[in-house]
């Protein structure tokens, strides 16, 4: 007399946003544990810059988004969150956070995404970055014409083969956060006896810092003359500096 047996079942289906981080895109981050390194960027470089996505794998809008940043070196990390607060259910948005170092080494901060996600607000992210240091030279003219490595030219023009030797100053800078080291100045060429370079006084610059170095023209036969100074340094890209 019971067979079947018959009992009525009910529930309530609850739509709910479902955040989800990802960085790179298509790969997601765990909540509390995620660490997004933006590596080693040199002092005074623009700065490098990570794009974040947000996703909402939920089947209710994802709302109240707001994107933070806190830590010992917060203000090395910069981000303004998603263009909107909230992502409708399926959908995603990116937002992007820039590390410029203002001191060398190791850094670190905490990204924080507060959202009306039920036990994912906020979804934390540490970031970590380093402050790189690196020499860079430059060269100028005494009235500040910067000079260009590979590109520059230095005229004497026209003079007597008894006249005194011709003279031009040019001044070195380390416009770098490292120092620049084994400075040492030569010329070569087909006329390389023709001119001749002294100084600077120093084979280091610390960062900021300058020195003089003096190139003479003295021409041992007539017609045109040329020759290539070459700067040799520690700088990366610009060595030897021509």
């Amino acid at each position: 007399d019971e067979n079947p047996f018959d009992i009525a079942l009910s529930g309530n289906g609850i739509a709910v946003p479902e955040i989800v981080v990802e960085q790179p895109e298509n790969i997601a981050l765990t909540d509390g544990s995620a660490t997004v390194s933006f590596g080693s960027v040199l002092l005074g470089a623009a700065g490098t810059t990570k794009t974040f996505v947000i996703r909402n794998s939920g089947t209710a809008a994802l709302s109240g988004i707001a994107v933070s940043i806190n830590g010992a070196n917060a203000a090395d990390f910069v981000s303004e969150g998603p263009a909107s607060a909230t992502i409708a259910a399926g959908a995603s948005a990116t937002f992007a956070v820039t590390f410029k170092p203002s001191a060398a080494g190791p850094r670190g901060a905490a990204l924080h995404i507060a959202s009306n996600d039920a036990d994912e607000s906020p979804f934390d992210i540490a970031l970590t970055g380093n402050g790189g240091t690196a020499p860079e030279i430059a060269v100028t003219r005494p009235e500040g014409a910067e000079l260009k490595s590979g590109d520059a030219t230095l005229s004497f023009g026209e003079i007597k083969l008894e006249s005194a030797a011709a003279t031009a100053v040019l001044i070195l800078r380390n416009q770098g956060t490292a120092d620049l080291t084994g400075i040492a100045p030569s010329i070569t060429g087909d006329h390389a006896g023709d001119f001749t370079v002294t100084g600077p006084a120093v084979s280091t610059l610390a960062p900021g810092a300058s020195a003089e170095l003096t190139v003479s023209f003295k021409p041992a036969a007539s017609g045109a003359r040329a020759a290539t100074l070459r700067i040799t340094s520690n700088d990366a890209d610009e060595n030897p500096f021509t």
